[in-house]
């Protein structure tokens, strides 16, 4: 097996786990009750456990598998409020930066957003004048208005 690839599926494997670890939370339904899915970010989970995920996440952006760092800009969005990925910053400026596709661009600036990271915000602020993609301009203004408002 090619040494990259068993760097992708040893990233993949730790993001799986770390996403089972996630889920461990939840109760073993009774057969009598309905199955209800509740989303990982509503169940306490322990400080411990988020951390680990933080660390996979922050790892994942210095892959150079696309689909990989695409899935963590998703987990990033969808779970800000529990993780600290303040350490990839950089490498998801990168993405918005340098990246051909406008709706990776934007997922970029929404995680940015998210993590309310000031430093990137900051730039925002500046480059938006400047974007030439309506589409990522749009969504720049969006995540620095709801910035302002909180």
């Amino acid at each position: 097996m090619h040494p990259k690839a068993t760097t992708y599926t040893r990233l993949a494997l730790a993001l799986t786990f770390s996403l089972l670890l996630a889920t461990a939370a939840f109760a073993t339904p009774n057969e009598k009750d309905p199955v209800v899915l509740e989303d990982p970010g509503t169940v306490a989970l322990s400080e411990v456990q988020w951390d680990a995920f933080s660390k996979n996440l922050v790892h994942a952006f210095t892959t150079h598998n696309e689909g990989v760092k695409l899935a963590a800009l998703q987990l990033v969005i969808k779970y800000s409020d529990y993780v600290d990925v303040h350490g990839a910053r950089f490498d998801m400026m990168r993405l918005y930066r340098d990246n051909k596709d406008d709706n990776v661009r934007r997922m970029a600036v929404v995680a940015l957003g998210k993590i309310q990271n000031p430093w990137a915000l900051h730039f925002f602020e500046r480059a938006v004048h400047f974007e030439q993609s309506d589409m990522v301009r749009h969504t720049m203004q969006a995540v620095l208005a709801n910035y302002h408002q909180n």
